[in-house]
Parts: structure tokens; C-alpha cells; sequence
């Protein structure tokens, strides 16, 4: 019998209960006097279960071994944790995973988990996120695990994020850093670690040689980025890097060394702004083998857009599958200055354009350049009808083959220009999900998206959402629906259409009848909102 099936299967998904705990008990008796080792894995959240924390002590003390516990927001506190500490003193020579995330167990909490962890040499994964440990708490910690059996560990995964150290605990936390050896997932972010806090991290993530991924997210480190950029090449096993929301203006002007090994770096919302676009520029042509960059929300503007494209022009190398420069209303001209660059990333697949103010014409030279695009989010770009036409003209063209999401929501579409989009969908056979919410399209865009509905037969999901269709734009859609509900796979969300009840009721009739057919619809007094 395999066992680990057996164990993966009962306690999957949260879903445990203490009835199941009692026959995981039972049955991890029979399976320790064969194998003579735990298999026992217990995941409890209390936010599924509702079960009491004194309760589920009683039930854990029945185990002589546990490799794997998750015990997420219990909100455990100050008082319990040393009670818990207790139980998991048990458990130090089994225990292989653990997290205790959002407990809030605060200074002394860490302090009564530090003794206990400190003996576990088999842990592998362990996750102390939102405990409010403050500076004090990371102290303790750190201070009895790096004088402890915790020199030992096979330390893999750690995560501390938004337990409020600030620079006193990155300080501590440091010093125990350099014991992990071995570790390869490190999350500090939420910390308030500040920019002094970045530079004491500088000294120590390169003596982490397996370190893999960093997330730094919301620390406030602003000028502290550009010494973390500048070493990133002392960590050879680095993948994955996190700095977004730290007010971070610039990645400064040093050139770094190559950072070969980085495949995905977010740093949205902070404020690189078009003078710090350059750095970017420099930054990315030190990585060749990124494939996903976020920089979303950083004011780049049309000015940047074009910096960070001619910086771009001159890499060896674009590896890029997923980008995102939502939120930087870089404007036709930005958009311009980047498709030229964006069809040299022949691997481009995810591309999010939202809320650029572009417009369709330059929106579709962008298409155009784009060859291997699947997902593309043009929402908030002021794409009227005029520009809907343009978008029309390369959609259904080979360059577009390979597109399956589409997000053109919050435009001024118009029923005409959706007239000119839905003559072309059913050129896009591979398309599965069309954003085309809040785009007053009225009852006529309603009425040409349904005739050719049922052409579109890769289509999914389709979000019509705030677009005054009514209830003659909606009756249409009923009746093809209707007439094809046998082969179709869809889900359809026509909420704050004023679409009427019978409307409603007939949809909702059709929804009964298919399995494949959900129907969405939220009605109220709101007013849909308007682009300009």
C-alpha cells in the first residue's frame, strides 16, 4: 500500500477535521510499527475548520511524530505559543515542514519557538510569517538559534515577511544567516528594513551559495537597491528577486557584473520615473536569462519608455516571455518607442499594457511586432472606436496566432468599434478569455458580438460587464446561446447591464441546463463609469 498517497489524499486541500485527525492518529500507528518512520502530514486553518487551538493540542498530542504541520491563522498569541513550543518539542526529531503564519505570537512568542526549533535538524521549510515578532523578537530568535542545534540544519525555506524587524532584527538575523548554508527560498519582505538594512544584507546573501530566491518587497529601501543590484553576481544560484514597493528611484549608475543565473525580477510600484529608466535598461541587459520583469506602477511616462527602449536596443539578448509595464502611462509615443525593441523578445508571451493612455494605432504596431504573444492587457488605454478598428485590422492576421487572453476593458469601444472587433474574432481560433467590460457598447456591440458567437469556438470566458447592453443586446445573446448550449464552454458575466429580470431569469434557465454554461450577473443602482 502506498502509504504517502494514502496520507497526500486525506489531508489535502485544508480540509482536515479532528475526526480525521483521530484516524490519521490510528492510522499512523499501523503505518509506524511497519515502516518504523512518520508519515503524517496535519494542515489545520482555522478560517476552514473553525476548530478550538486547545482542542487541536490535545489532537496533535497523540502523534509520537509529525513531519509536516501547518497551523495557519490561528491567532495563537503570546500566551499559547509557549504551550505550543511545548507540544513541538515532540516532534524535534520527525519534523520536516512546518508553518505557523499569521499567529501574532509576538517578542516572547519567538523566544519560546526559538528553543524548539533550534533542535529540529530534520526541518526543511519553515514559515513564521505576520507574528509580530518586532526587532526584539527576530533578536531572540536569531540569538538562540545560532548558539544552538540550528548550526545543523538542512534549512531550505524561511519565510519572516511582515514581522516588523526593522533594522535592529536584520542586524541579528544577519549573523544567523551565515549559518544557512543550504538555504535556497528567503522571503523579509514587510519588514521595514530600510535602506541601512538592504546594505547589511549585501554582506551576508552572498555567503548563501544556494540561495535561489529573495523577496525584499515593501521594505523601504530605496537607495539600498543599488548596492543589492551590485551584487547580485556574488549569488550564483540567484532565480527569482522581489523589490517591489520600496521607493526605489534608480538601480544607479555603476555597471554591474552579469547576473546569469535571474529569470524573474518584480520591481513595480516604486518610482523609477523616466530618469531612472536608463538604470533599468543597464540592469537588463546584465541579466540574460530574465524572462519575467515586472515594472509595473513606477511612472516611467513617455519619456522613459523611450530611454528604457534604446537602452534595450543595444542588449545581446532579450529572453523575456512575461512583462508588465501597466500603471506608466507611457502614451502612443512610449508605446512606439518600445514595439520596436518588443519584437526583438521573440519569446514574448504575457505582455500587460493596461493603463498607458495609447491608443488603438500604436497599440496595434505593438501587435504587430509581437509574434508569440498568448496574453495581452490593454485595458485603460483609451482606445475608441477609430483605434477598435485598428486593433480589428491586425487581430486576425499570423501575428496573432498563438493569442488566448485579450483584456480591452475600461476603452471607449463604442457599439461601432465593437462592430469592427467582432468581425475578426473568429479569425482568432485560439482565443479563450475577451475582457471587454466598461465599454459602452449598447445593444448593438451586444448584437454583433452574437452573431458570430458561435464561431468562436475556443472561447471561455467573455466579460461584458458595465456596458449598457440592455435588454435587447441581451435577448440576442440568450437566444444563440440557446441555440448552441449543447457545445458550448462558457462563462459569461453581463453585470450592471439594466438587462431586466426576464432577461436575467431566461439566462439563468440556461445556466441550469449546461454544466459548461455559468452565467454572472450583479445588479444595482451603481452607475457604470466612464473613459474618455
Amino acid at each position: 500500500m502506498n502509504f504517502e498517497l494514502l496520507f497526500d489524499l486525506i489531508v489535502s486541500r485544508n480540509k482536515l477535521s479532528l475526526k480525521m485527525l483521530g484516524m490519521i492518529s490510528e492510522i499512523s500507528k499501523s503505518v509506524r510499527a511497519v515502516t518504523k518512520k512518520s508519515l503524517v502530514m496535519v494542515i489545520m486553518n482555522k478560517f476552514d475548520n473553525n476548530v478550538d487551538l486547545n482542542e487541536l493540542i490535545k489532537a496533535l498530542r497523540q502523534y509520537t511524530a509529525l513531519a509536516h504541520l501547518e497551523l495557519k491563522h490561528y491567532e495563537i498569541g503570546i500566551a499559547e505559543a509557549e504551550t505550543l513550543a511545548l507540544v513541538l518539542s515532540q516532534y524535534s526529531e520527525s519534523l520536516v515542514h512546518l508553518d505557523l503564519c499569521c499567529n501574532n505570537m509576538g517578542p516572547e512568542g519567538a523566544e519560546s519557538l526559538a528553543g524548539v526549533l533550534g533542535q529540529c535538524t530534520l526541518l526543511v521549510h519553515l514559515d513564521l510569517c505576520f507574528n509580530e515578532f518586532g526587532p526584539e523578537g527576530i533578536e531572540r530568535l536569531s540569538g538562540v538559534l545560532k548558539n544552538s542545534q540550528c548550526n545543523k540544519l538542512a534549512l531550505t525555506h524561511l519565510e519572516l515577511s511582515y514581522n516588523k524587524c526593522g533594522l535592529a532584527g536584520i542586524e541579528s538575523f544577519s549573523e544567523l544567516l551565515k549559518n544557512f548554508k543550504s538555504i535556497q527560498y528567503l522571503d523579509l519582505g514587510g519588514n521595514e528594513i530600510g535602506s541601512a538594512g538592504a546594505e547589511r544584507l549585501t554582506e551576508v546573501l552572498p555567503l548563501c551559495p544556494a540561495l535561489a530566491h529573495i523577496n525584499l518587497s515593501n521594505n523601504e529601501i530605496k537607495s539600498g537597491a543599488e548596492r543589492l543590484t551590485q551584487v547580485l553576481w556574488q549569488c550564483p544560484a540567484l532565480t527569482h528577486l522581489d523589490l517591489n514597493r520600496n521607493d526605489i528611484e534608480s538601480l544607479g549608475k555603476l555597471m554591474f557584473r552579469r547576473c546569469s543565473s535571474l529569470k524573474r525580477f518584480d520591481l513595480s510600484e516604486n518610482r523609477f520615473k523616466p530618469a531612472g529608466a536608463e538604470s533599468l535598461a543597464r540592469l537588463i541587459s546584465q541579466c540574460p536569462a530574465l524572462n519575467h520583469l515586472n515594472l509595473r506602477d513606477n511612472q516611467i511616462e513617455s519619456e522613459g519608455a523611450e530611454i528604457l527602449a534604446n537602452g534595450l536596443e543595444l542588449c545581446d539578448n532579450l529572453a523575456l516571455t512575461y512583462l508588465d509595464l501597466g500603471y506608466n502611462w507611457i502614451g502612443p509615443k512610449g508605446a512606439e518607442s518600445l514595439a520596436g525593441v518588443l519584437g526583438r523578445c521573440s519569446a514574448l508571451t504575457d505582455l500587460d499594457l493596461g493603463n498607458n493612455g495609447i491608443g488603438g494605432k500604436s497599440l496595434a504596431q505593438v501587435f504587430k511586432q509581437c509574434s508569440a504573444l498568448t496574453s495581452i492587457d490593454l485595458s485603460f488605454n483609451r482606445i475608441n472606436t477609430e483605434g477598435a478598428t485598428s486593433l480589428a485590422g491586425v487581430l486576425g492576421f499570423p501575428q496573432c496566432i498563438a493569442l488566448r487572453s485579450l483584456n480591452l476593458g475600461c476603452n471607449s469601444l463604442g457599439p461601432y468599434g465593437m462592430q469592427s472587433l467582432a468581425a475578426v474574432l473568429p479569425l482568432c481560433t485560439t482565443l479563450t478569455s475577451i475582457g471587454l467590460y466598461n465599454n459602452m457598447i449598447g445593444p448593438i456591440g451586444a448584437v454583433s458580438l452574437a452573431k458570430v458567437l458561435p464561431l468562436c469556438t475556443a472561447l471561455t470566458v467573455l466579460d461584458l460587464h458595465y456596458n449598457q447592453i440592455r435588454s435587447e443586446g441581451a435577448g440576442r445573446l440568450v437566444r444563440v446561446i440557446q441555440s448552441c448550449l449543447g457545445s458550448l464552454t462558457l462563462t459569461l458575466n453581463l453585470s450592471y447591464n439594466m438587462i431586466g429580470e426576464k432577461i436575467i431569469s431566461a439566462f439563468e434557465k440556461l445556466e441550469s441546463k449546461s454544466t459548461n454554461f455559468k452565467f454572472i450577473c450583479e445588479e444595482d443602482e451603481e452607475i457604470p463609469i466612464e473613459f474618455d
